[in-house]
Order: C-alpha cells, then sequence, then structure tokens
C-alpha cells in the first residue's frame, strides 16, 4: 500500500466523531474534500481551516452536483444511526454507499465502514464475535442495524460490477474528541454529573474500546487491503473490558464514584467483537484503554463541568 501523502481522497461524513478524525487528519498531508448532509457557514468555515474542502449534499440523491469524481482512495463513514423509518435507513445506508461507489468507480480502493452492531448478540458476554458469525442486530438499534447489514450488500456488489477495491470495516465502540465523544464521553458526562448508568443485572457487560488515534492508523492498511471480492473487518479494540472496570476508571481519573443502576431492560448492547483478523492488517492497536480514557477525561472534563459538554463542530 502506497502512502496517504499527497492523495486527494474524499471522506464522506466528516462533521460527525469518525469522520472528523479522519479529515482533519488526513488533510495534514493529502487533498481532502469532505461531505456532509447537514452543515452550518461557521461550520463549514471551520473545516475549510483545517484543510478540508467541504460539500453538503444527500449521498442518495441521483445528482451530486459540482463533487468531483476523481479521488484516490473514498473513506465512506457517513450513516444514518437513528433512521426515521426503514425506506428512510435504507436509502442513507444501502442505496447511498452503492451510488457513491458509482460516482466514484475509478478510485484505486473504497472503504467502507459499517457496524458490529450487525451482530446478534450472544449468551457468553465475553465472546468476541468473527467477521463470518450471525448477523441479527438488537432490536434497540432500530432499522440501523438491519440497513447497515443491507448497506453491506449494496457494497459488495456494487464492487464487484465496478471492481472497483473495497473493504468494509465494522465499527465497534470508537470514541475521542470529536462531535460528542462517543459512549465513554456519555458515561463520563453520566459519572460528572452523578446520573445513574445503566447495566445489566444478570450478566457482565464488555466492551473493546478503540480510540480515535488507533482508527486513524488503520485507515492506510486498510485500504491496502481493499480488494474485489470484498473483505469485512471488525474494527473493535484488542482488549475486552468489564463495564464497572474502565467506567470506575473514568470515575477515578475525575474524583467522583459512578452510580449504576442494573436492570437488564434498560441496559445498552453488550458485546465485544474479535480484533484477531484486523490485527493482521493494521498490527496492534497502540492505544491502551487506560491512556484513551486519561485522553477523554482530558479534553472532556472541563466542557462537562461548564456546562459545554456540546458536540464538536468548530
Amino acid at each position: 500500500m502506497e502512502k496517504l501523502e499527497g492523495k486527494k481522497i474524499l471522506v464522506t461524513g466528516f462533521t460527525g466523531r469518525l469522520g472528523g478524525a479522519f479529515a482533519e487528519g488526513l488533510a495534514k498531508n493529502n487533498d481532502v474534500t469532505g461531505v456532509t448532509l447537514i452543515a452550518s457557514d461557521a461550520e463549514l468555515d471551520a473545516w475549510r481551516g483545517r484543510g478540508v474542502d467541504p460539500y453538503v449534499l444527500d449521498l442518495a440523491d441521483d445528482d451530486y452536483g459540482s463533487l468531483p469524481s476523481d479521488f484516490d482512495y473514498v473513506v465512506h463513514t457517513a450513516a444514518a444511526v437513528y433512521p426515521k423509518s426503514f425506506e428512510d435507513g435504507m436509502r442513507a445506508n444501502a442505496e447511498a454507499p452503492a451510488l457513491l461507489m458509482k460516482h466514484t468507480r475509478n478510485a484505486k480502493a473504497f472503504l467502507h465502514v459499517s457496524t458490529t452492531g450487525v451482530y446478534i448478540e450472544n449468551l457468553d458476554p465475553y465472546y468476541r464475535a468473527t467477521e463470518q458469525d450471525i448477523m441479527g442486530g438488537s432490536q434497540l438499534m432500530g432499522h440501523y442495524t438491519g440497513t447497515k447489514a443491507a448497506g453491506e450488500g449494496a457494497v459488495r456488489a456494487m464492487a464487484r460490477t465496478l471492481g472497483l477495491p473495497t473493504i468494509i470495516c465494522r465499527m465497534d465502540v470508537q470514541y475521542g474528541t470529536y462531535s460528542d465523544g462517543g459512549l465513554p464521553v456519555k458515561f463520563l458526562s453520566d459519572v460528572i454529573n452523578g446520573s445513574p448508568i445503566n447495566l445489566p443485572k444478570s450478566y457482565d457487560w464488555v466492551k473493546a474500546l478503540v480510540h480515535q488515534d488507533d482508527l486513524f492508523s488503520f485507515i492506510e492498511p486498510c485500504l491496502g487491503a481493499a480488494t474485489v471480492p470484498v473483505p469485512t473487518v471488525n474494527w473493535s479494540g484488542d482488549e475486552q473490558i468489564k463495564a464497572e472496570e474502565w467506567i470506575g476508571y473514568l470515575g477515578e481519573l475525575v474524583g467522583v464514584e459512578p452510580v449504576y443502576n442494573y436492570e437488564d431492560a434498560l441496559a445498552l448492547p453488550g458485546g465485544a467483537p474479535s480484533a484477531e483478523y484486523r490485527k493482521t492488517i493494521t498490527g496492534p492497536a497502540t492505544v491502551s484503554w487506560r491512556e484513551g480514557l486519561k485522553r477523554i477525561v482530558e479534553f472532556w472534563e472541563p466542557r462537562i463541568r461548564e456546562a459545554q459538554h456540546v458536540s464538536r463542530t468548530s
């Protein structure tokens, strides 16, 4: 895989948590164009200041207007995480990536971000789902997981149709300093504000956190692994951690004892998918979960305490 330097790269969803980290990081050494569905003029100006050429458009539309098509690489992170209906979810999460692949068919490689939420939750909370496991998702995620699974099928078919080297990367629990910071930042806010955190009572709630810096380092090797037919890889952390351990560590860092509410029906879906296949492509993650949590506390704690915990858009 060639170095991502001096390349023309499209990053979709650049105002989001993952796309923001990717767009700003890639713009340091590349010509980066960003696409987002909605953004204010102030947000767009801020991203121009970071070296990103921003476009506001709906990737599920037939007409992409003046958006260039001659990209070296495409990193597609945009998604409808809370689609209002089946139709909205299919349009944004299945049709849009296929239409984008058609528009950028001459790229050297296309990276499509899916979700580990497509897996059926295993009865063993410590089971690490592999890329070949049964898909199904959680009803708690509404139409999101089902339409993201459909999107994977659309991406695989378009890669074969176009002969476009592609890789599907299933995103797990990511966190960092962009947008809302991710689930660990939500829990950090709950800890600081004394809000109860819902965990299951009858089983352990286990996650494999992955920091934005590690995710950024995965881009280049994963683009290098893009092929036809399309490989699928979990983007999850190397370490699986019980909730009380990592949430408790957040409490230690800010000097507040977390408050837990143990009730199965209120707990978010658990699971820590396997990182073994990903490590054969990217090598091991370099940001330990403790170091990663330290970094987000340094960034987010002052903002939370000052009641400024809002999405970072500028």
